[in-house]
């Protein structure tokens, strides 16, 4: 009992003399800087996620050397996911003066599920997400390609066996990504147009990608279901597992 009078005479002093208020205020700055830390990591982390996404144009992507089997896409259907294609090649786009090699992507419709696509009336103008992909017979090119071939908007520029119509200007591609192919000036057009250009035939080196997107807990199925059932030349990428 004399103990515990001690005691509280001891805390009224340091009460009075203001050191428990010194520690009480040290307790709530830790705990707050604890907290806006761990606030902080947490926001970052997100943003880095959602950053990865638009890398990869979706929530999930499937790479292959070949087309994607129906199967693959009926299945993401099936799990009420969303999903887009592309293609990636290299070819040669040409004027009646000039041939350029560039980096070629074939879209679908819905292209991107994350991220987006800026373009602009042509070199020098304000651009705005597109909002769509290439109407068929449409071209869009990068400024660099506007500028190495010597086009402007409405003029027509051969890809294999179509010559397509200038479109726009592409100042912006959130899944353009850093590699070879990224290197190259750039062109897009709807894949709706790739058969009749003839430009890829049996041995032609190309990517073919599915972007998807969905629920997170659905993405996980998906690729759980896609890692069981992949193929020679077939890999699943995620922001895990997606190179930097």
């Amino acid at each position: 009992m004399n103990a515990f009078r001690l005691a509280f005479r001891m805390m009224l002093r340091d009460l009075r003399a203001g050191e428990l208020h010194l520690l009480g205020l040290a307790i709530l700055i830790a705990v707050a800087s604890l907290t806006s830390v761990g606030f902080l990591a947490d926001r970052v982390g997100r943003g880095l996620d959602r950053e990865a996404n638009l890398l990869l144009g979706g929530a999930l992507l499937l790479r292959a050397d070949q087309a994607w089997p129906a199967r693959f896409i009926d299945e993401a259907r099936s799990r009420g996911l969303d999903s887009t294609g592309t293609v990636l090649f290299t070819s040669m786009a040409s004027t009646e003066e000039r041939a350029v090699l560039a980096g070629v992507k074939a879209v679908e419709a819905g292209y991107p599920l994350r991220g987006a696509v800026r373009i602009a009336p042509g070199p020098n103008q304000p651009d705005a997400v597109a909002g769509r992909v290439p109407a068929p017979g449409e071209l869009w090119l990068d400024e660099r390609l506007f500028a190495e071939l010597g086009v402007q908007v409405g003029d027509t520029v051969g890809l294999g066996m179509i010559e397509f119509r200038v479109g726009g200007m592409i100042t912006f591609e959130s899944d353009r990504g850093a590699n070879f192919f990224s290197l190259l000036p750039r062109a897009m057009f709807n894949a709706a147009d790739l058969p009749a250009t003839g430009l890829l035939v049996e041995g032609s080196r190309a990517t073919w990608r599915l972007h998807l997107a969905g629920t997170p807990q659905a993405v996980d199925a998906y690729a759980r279901w896609a890692q069981q059932n992949l193929g020679r030349g077939q890999a699943v990428e995620s922001i895990e597992n997606a190179r930097p």
